[in-house]
């Protein structure tokens, strides 16, 4: 996962990403597939819950960045054993991705998506991943929320319709 952020910073300015029509159900489904040993591994259990047939026009190694760090920061900074919950569904015509985790409350939230910021030195990583995120979400009018109180972690990214609706280019 790091080498793959390292390598988007790197080729971001040099490269064209497209969007194509993506089934954003079945990708998600993939990496959390892939995510489940590593969760397990930390003694966390992911559960899920995907809406069928969701797609979008979005280029996918962005929304693999999206998907791919938001499910290790999840896992990163969980409680051991506990329920690590991502949802996937459509609500007023845009498409909402979850992640909720439950480990130590977010200190603060107003720097965490700032380059190299990191709330816990002792957990690996360089502090790219939100800021990554962030960058991708900002260019691509996704609303990010994030809800941290009472050792409950909740990062809610909201495409917009028009992110599923619009024509595809290549």
């Amino acid at each position: 996962n790091i080498y793959n952020d390292l390598e988007y910073l790197v080729k971001k300015d040099r490269v064209s990403y497209p969007k194509n029509k993506l089934l954003f159900s079945n990708i998600l489904d993939n990496r959390i597939d892939f995510f489940d040993e590593i969760a397990s591994g930390n003694s966390i259990k992911l559960k899920y819950k995907i809406e069928k047939n969701l797609d979008i026009n979005f280029n996918e190694t962005q929304l693999l960045r999206i998907i791919d760090n938001s499910i290790s920061n999840a896992i990163k900074y969980s409680y051991v054993d506990t329920i690590t919950y991502i949802k996937l569904f459509k609500k007023d015509g845009n498409i909402v991705f979850s992640i909720q985790n439950s480990g130590k409350d977010i200190k603060k939230p107003d720097i965490l998506f700032k380059r190299f910021y990191r709330e816990n030195n002792s957990r690996g990583g360089f502090g790219l991943g939100l800021n990554i995120i962030k960058e991708i979400c900002d260019n691509n009018n996704i609303i990010i929320d994030v809800n941290s109180k009472k050792n409950i972690t909740i990062f809610t990214y909201t495409f917009k319709e028009r992110l599923a609706d619009e024509d595809i280019t290549t």
